[in-house]
């Protein structure tokens, strides 16, 4: 509702000052309860506008993670992944590159193994803001979605098969279990003589 300040009582039942409603509008004139609770058709002369400062925007709707999901993109350049998405308030997000390297062995022209997994998870890690949520989902579609950019880039270049690698690291177990969700084949945690270190192997199809 408009209001309007009083300027000048003309010895009305108004206040210098005071701010009013209007209740009705007619040409010149206007409709006000005044100071004795009456509804009163006084001169708009004796008003001047107030400026009202308008409210605050609403603060955007909080998107559920499901939505969060849905805005997932993946891109890759020269073998380094980056992965962007709309967060909670629709505020983009963008992953810094994610760089691997790919290697052939020489025992199979269509195999190749896959330097990188560490930095896919700890750049997922450090990307994803967990203040609000765990975001557990959130996290596992990122990882998907780069191991299947990965498969992606391999399969391009003819490879049936990527071999990822590497030691027991508990903070990381539920990557570890979604990598074996993705992968046709998987070790035990076995004993690394080299560094002593327990490691595994993840066997992932790219064709799947």
């Amino acid at each position: 509702m408009t209001k309007l300040k009083c300027k000048n009582t003309k010895n009305y039942k108004i206040t210098l000052n005071a701010e009013y409603d209007i209740e009705e509008e007619d040409g010149n004139y206007v409709k006000i309860i005044n100071d004795s609770g009456k509804l009163v058709r006084y001169d708009r002369s004796l008003f001047e506008d107030v400026n009202t400062v308008p409210p605050p925007p609403p603060p955007p709707p909080i998107r559920t993670q499901a939505q969060i999901i849905q805005s997932i993109v993946i891109s890759n350049q020269n073998n380094t992944v980056r992965f962007r998405y709309n967060d909670r308030t629709n505020q983009l997000v963008e992953s810094p590159g994610i760089g691997f390297s790919r290697h052939s062995p020489d025992m199979s022209c269509g195999v190749e193994t896959i330097d990188g997994l560490n930095n896919i998870i700890a750049t997922i890690e450090a990307t994803v803001n967990t203040e609000h949520d765990d975001y557990i989902n959130l996290k596992k579609s990122i990882f998907v979605k780069v191991i299947n950019e990965v498969k992606s880039i391999c399969r391009a270049s003819n490879r049936g098969a990527i071999i990822f690698s590497t030691n027991n690291n508990t903070n990381h177990e539920d990557y570890y279990s979604w990598l074996q969700q993705v992968s046709m084949s998987t070790t035990d945690w076995f004993l690394n003589p080299n560094s002593n270190n327990q490691i595994k192997i993840w066997c992932v199809n790219t064709a799947v």
